[in-house]
This record gives C-alpha cells, structure tokens and sequence, in this order.
C-alpha cells in the first residue's frame, strides 16, 4: 500500500476516534444521571456502563489501527523536517521539528 493510504486511513481513524471518545463522554454523563435518578423512572434493561463498553472496545481496536498506519507511515515516508515555532499559550512558544509530509514529530 502507499504512503497517502496510510495517511488517509490515519486521518480517518482519528475522526472515527475522536467522535467514540464523544461517545465515551456522553455515555458518561449518562451514569452520573442514571445514578441520581430513581430506577422507577427507568427502563430497568438500559444500563449505560455495559452499552459503553462497546465503544471502549471499538476505541481499543481503532487506536490499533492507528498504530499499525503510523508504523507503515514511518517506515514509507521520506521524512522532510521543518523547524517550527508553535504557541503554547499567549505569552510562550515552542520550536518544534516535524516532518512536513507525514507530520511525525521529532
């Protein structure tokens, strides 16, 4: 496979990612509220803390995608580094060295 496959599954994986960590969250917030509210007034099949677990599972397996697609990506691209200056915050800044292709930092 090519470099900008690897690339793009990356790119896709971390949407995927960061949309289950959404989920993650969201589920969260759900307990907290299941845990105050009184179980009459809930269906006594919904349990947050099992349904999460499917997305805990799927956010495993996606960051193992991950994994594999920077490794390919490290071992396929012909790094070309930049020194760059980034902003922490307001007042503070720090150099940085990444590759301007595949992003990998130094």
């Amino acid at each position: 496979m090519s470099l900008e496959f690897y690339l793009s599954n990356r790119r896709a994986y971390n949407t995927i990612l960061n949309e289950l960590q959404y989920i993650i969250n969201i589920y969260n917030e759900i307990e907290e509220v299941h845990e105050e509210v009184c179980n009459d007034y809930l269906d006594q099949t919904f349990n947050p803390s099992s349904e999460k677990k499917i997305f805990i599972e799927k956010e495993q397996k996606i960051n193992e995608l991950i994994d594999i697609c920077n490794c390919k990506v490290l071992e396929l691209c012909c790094h070309e580094f930049i020194d760059d200056m980034i902003d922490i915050t307001p007042e503070k800044s720090e150099y940085i060295t990444y590759c301007k292709i595949c992003e990998f930092t130094k």
